[in-house]
């Protein structure tokens, strides 16, 4: 493949990619509830290999939250125990997103009205 060819493939490719990054939706590019869930899990598995013994701690701090019993706690209870710290860890990030939609802020969010 010539040089000139190989350079007009890779302005097209850089075309289309241009193309599809402006035509996404713009929700693509919000931080939403299931980017806050992947933090959580990305977060988990990092620290089960890195440090399991501070999925115990961090767990231990969750289990205070107002949100554990009232959201989380049946949640949690549907799965196999394997899997229910994951998946604290994926539903807890969604609780400032939360407040902030309700237009609370720190320290007026409802962990404050225990």
């Amino acid at each position: 493949m010539s040089v000139n060819r190989l350079a007009e493939k890779q302005s097209v490719n850089c075309l289309r990619l241009v193309v599809a990054l402006l035509v996404m939706p713009l929700q693509v590019w919000a931080w939403d509830p299931p980017a806050h869930m992947l933090n959580g899990s990305i977060a988990y598995q990092i620290l089960r290999v890195e440090s399991p013994s501070t999925i115990a701690k961090v767990r231990t701090i969750l289990e205070q939250h107002p949100w554990y019993e009232t959201r989380w706690r049946e949640q949690l209870d549907k799965l196999p125990s394997a899997e229910r710290d994951e998946m604290l860890f994926m539903l807890a990030p969604n609780w400032a997103e939360y407040n902030k939609s309700q237009g609370m802020t720190w320290p007026d969010s409802d962990v404050t009205r225990r």
